[in-house]
C-alpha cells in the first residue's frame, strides 16, 4: 500500500482488532479502516497507568469510537517505572492484546515506515545481525495471534496529512518529548539532522529493512 486512498486487498475478509492508544498513527489506522472495512473493525485501548493524562486517552478513544460506531474495550495493565519501561510496557501491551483477540481476529497497529527505519536504526546500533536490521515485519504471529501493519510502507506525513485532511483529532503522548527514551532521541535529535543532509532518509533506511528481511527468506 503506496497511499490511504486504496484498499488493502490483505484485510477484505478479515475481523480486525485495532491497537488504539488515541495518537495520530492508530486514529488514522481505525478511521482508514472503518472507511473500507465498514462492519468488520472493533477497537481495543491499552491503559499504561503511567501518564497523569491516561484516563483523558482511554476518555477520548472510548468518544471517538462511539462516534465511528465501533466497539470499544479498555484494558488496564500495571507496570514498574524501571530502567527498561519501553521494552517492559511493549511486551505486556502485546499480551494484553492478544489476549483480547478472538481466534478469527487479526491485531492492526499503527506502524509506519518512520517506525521501521527507527527501529533499524536501534537494532544497527545493539549490534544485531540480519534477523535484527529486518526490523518489523509487516505481518507475523506473536503469542498464537496474527498481528499485521498495514501503516508500514506509509510516511508519519502521510499519516498526518491524512488527519488534517479529513479533520481527525488526536492526542499527544508526553512521554514522547522524553529524549531519556532512545527512540525519541533519534526521532528528535538525530534524524531530522540526517534528513536534512540525505534526501528520501527514512523511505532508504525502510527500503534496507525491507532488503534484510528478503535475505533471511
Amino acid at each position: 500500500m503506496d497511499d490511504l486512498t486504496n484498499k488493502d486487498n490483505y484485510l477484505s475478509d478479515k475481523n480486525i482488532v485495532v491497537a488504539l492508544s488515541g495518537g495520530v498513527d492508530s486514529v488514522v489506522l481505525l478511521h482508514y479502516l472503518c472507511k473500507h472495512y465498514s462492519g468488520q473493525v472493533r477497537a481495543v485501548h491499552i491503559n499504561h497507568n503511567l501518564s497523569m493524562y491516561c484516563h483523558q486517552w482511554q476518555s477520548f478513544c472510548e468518544s471517538l469510537c462511539k462516534k465511528l460506531e465501533v466497539d470499544f474495550t479498555s484494558v488496564d495493565i500495571s507496570i514498574e517505572n524501571t530502567s527498561n519501561i519501553e521494552g517492559i510496557a511493549r511486551r505486556k501491551r502485546y499480551l494484553s492484546l492478544t489476549s483480547e483477540l478472538k481466534a478469527d481476529e487479526i491485531l492492526c497497529t499503527g506502524h509506519h515506515q518512520d517506525d521501521q527505519a527507527e527501529t533499524l536504526l536501534l537494532q544497527l546500533f545493539r549490534g544485531s545481525g540480519v534477523a535484527g536490521l529486518s526490523a518489523m515485519p509487516k505481518n507475523k504471529t506473536i503469542h498464537g495471534s496474527q498481528l499485521y501493519r498495514p501503516l508500514l510502507t506509509i510516511s508519519r506525513k502521510q499519516i498526518t496529512d491524512y488527519a488534517i485532511e479529513n479533520h481527525l483529532d488526536w492526542v499527544e503522548d508526553d512521554s514522547n518529548k522524553n529524549i531519556n527514551f532512545r527512540r525519541n532521541l533519534l526521532r528528535l535529535e538525530f534524524l531530522p539532522k540526517l534528513s536534512a543532509v540525505f534526501a528520501n532518509l527514512t523511505t532508504n533506511i525502510a527500503r534496507s529493512a525491507k532488503h534484510q528481511a528478503e535475505a533471511l527468506k
